[in-house]
């Protein structure tokens, strides 16, 4: 059994008449598509995806002609936030629509009639927020707090300003560091509350998580041979979702602990052959023990 994480098991469609109108992309609804075309099962696309917050139009147009719109409804989010599993209750459970109409029933669609559309604003939104997952999460790596600035663009995921999502206000002064003109003899000397970079993290986990809810990505299994257990999305976003939980994890993937069954992202790609173990508590000291004990009644035995 083996755990992969590949940008997404399900091929998504590229519009291929795809045009820049007033600040919206936009392509006909029936019009035709062509399959994105991956490199790889991990195509290196969110760093060139994060840079679109300061990009201009013919850029942000040049990437979606690559690898297509976020499909955006009219919510401001992915299609996906609504995922495949509601649309099947909703049509095959309830009976509300024909049997067939599981798969083609989108109720979060992208707005528009014979044309579909997105604002670039919100793909400069999105490419914000994943630029600012990803700088957090290397200030995280080191061992160093994030400073308030590199969480702003994460204010409207959090619907709260920096200071309060981070729990730094203070509670008499209501800022961090109060400028003199607003200090008073009541908030004179109160010492300002830090966040821990522990709950850095924890804000970190809720965002990517939120990530991946938006893109609807989920565990995949197949069984063609060997069995496996994979994670995909069934479109952009959910691959831009995955890829920048990978990033946050430092991990080119997911393994699974020989000992104690648990999927972990491993710090270095598992040795073919060879089994691996998770740095969970004494796993890894505890299974080389039992495998050195194994070894040695095989030999003697021999």
């Amino acid at each position: 059994m083996s755990l992969s994480a590949p940008a997404s098991q399900t091929r998504w469609g590229v519009p291929e008449d795809l045009n820049l109108v007033g600040g919206h992309l936009t392509w006909p609804r029936n019009g035709s598509v062509r399959p994105a075309e991956l490199p790889g099962p991990a195509f290196p696309i969110l760093d060139r995806f994060a840079r679109l917050v300061s990009a201009d139009d013919q850029e942000v147009l040049a990437f979606a002609r690559k690898w297509g719109p976020l499909h955006l409804c009219r919510h401001g989010l992915p299609a996906s936030h609504l995922p495949r599993r509601v649309w099947r209750f909703a049509t095959e459970v309830t009976g509300a629509f024909e049997d067939d109409a599981a798969d083609n029933y989108r109720p979060c669609g992208a707005p528009g009639l014979r044309r579909l559309r997105e604002p670039l604003a919100r793909w400069r939104q999105f490419a914000g927020e994943a630029q600012a997952i990803l700088n957090v999460a290397a200030s995280l790596h080191r061992e160093n707090r994030a400073p308030i600035e590199m969480w702003a663009p994460l204010e409207e995921r959090f619907g709260a300003p920096a200071v309060v999502m981070l729990g730094e206000q203070n509670a008499e002064a209501g800022l961090i560091e109060p400028p003199p003109q607003v200090l008073s003899e009541d908030v004179q000397g109160v010492s300002p509350r830090r966040s821990t970079i522990d709950e850095q993290r924890r804000l970190v986990s809720r965002a990517v998580q939120e990530w991946l809810e938006l893109g609807d990505v989920a565990v995949i299994f197949r069984w063609t041979g060997a069995a496996s257990i994979e994670f995909g999305s069934y479109c952009l976003f959910g691959a831009l979702a995955l890829q920048l939980a990978l990033a946050v994890a430092r991990s080119q993937g997911l393994a699974v602990c020989m000992s104690c069954g648990r999927a972990y992202p491993p710090l270095r790609q598992p040795a073919p052959g060879r089994n691996n173990y998770c740095d969970l508590s004494d796993c890894g000291s505890r299974a080389a023990k039992r495998d050195w004990a194994r070894r040695k009644v095989l030999g003697s035995a021999g």
